[in-house]
């Protein structure tokens, strides 16, 4: 009960796809990691109102996080006590934040994290 996390790009189509009705953008998977239960036990131990952004990660469902997201991620990130943290857990949390900080740095907003659940 985990996530398939992609870092992506977006950029517009070209403008025969578009005026053909196919996607308005392109996708570039630009890193992936496979994250196994580590969101779900940690917002478990810290506490939903301690984590909130996190806390909304439905691991069933599927979640794109923009630069305005990503940014409410990071603050999370920095509530979470790191003395708590497994190793497997400390990796994607370094992960997310690195990503999530790519995100709001990102020209046009065009950088998402993508969550894919089971």
């Amino acid at each position: 009960m985990g996530f398939t996390i992609e870092l992506v790009r977006y950029a517009p189509a070209q403008a025969k796809a578009a005026k053909a009705g196919r996607k308005r953008h392109r996708e570039e998977v630009l890193d992936l990691l496979i994250e196994d239960g580590e969101i779900a036990r940690l917002v478990d131990r810290q506490g939903r109102d301690r984590l909130p952004t996190t806390a909304r990660l439905d691991p069933y469902a599927d979640h794109v996080f923009d630069a305005y997201w990503c940014e409410l991620l990071l603050a999370d990130l920095d509530r979470v006590d790191a003395g708590d943290l497994t190793p497997s857990e400390a990796t994607v949390l370094e992960t997310l934040g690195a990503w999530a900080r790519r995100c709001v740095a990102a020209p046009e907003g065009d950088h998402r994290i993508r969550f894919t659940g089971d």
